[in-house]
């Protein structure tokens, strides 16, 4: 199943750093200078900091829900707007890069790219 469910995280990171997660980079700055980043594992324990320099200090108001079943684990993460310092009835084009760890047989990115580069970034637009 997942190598490791830590129920604590020192300083935004994993205690062990090798922890199963979800991860979510999202801005809402156009070329992506700064950014917000939202981790959370099976446990729902759920770190965060602002970048590009790691900046623990940041505590983003946001959610994460899980559920583990037998053969998977499931995450919904919501992250309201004024976490990340959009609105959206100003800006409906924002940033991002979605990631998935999973220690036991790797790392996946929703497309092509890298975790914390923010050229890496893909475009997420907003509608009703």
């Amino acid at each position: 199943m997942w190598k490791m469910m830590v129920a604590a995280a020192r300083g935004e990171w994993w205690a062990s750093g090798a922890e199963d997660d979800n991860e979510t980079f999202i801005t809402g700055h156009p070329a992506a200078a700064s950014y917000y980043v939202f981790f959370n594992n099976a446990k729902a324990l759920k770190p965060e900091y602002s970048g590009p320099a790691q900046n623990s200090g940041y505590n983003g108001q946001w959610e994460a829900y899980t559920a583990i079943g037998t053969d998977r684990w499931n995450s919904i993460q919501v992250i309201p707007f004024s976490s990340i310092q959009v609105d959206p009835t100003v800006t409906q084009d924002l940033q991002g890069y979605f990631f998935r760890t999973y220690r036991g047989n790797g790392f996946y990115g929703c497309g092509v790219g890298a975790v914390w580069i923010s050229s890496s970034f893909h475009p997420i637009v907003l509608e009703e």
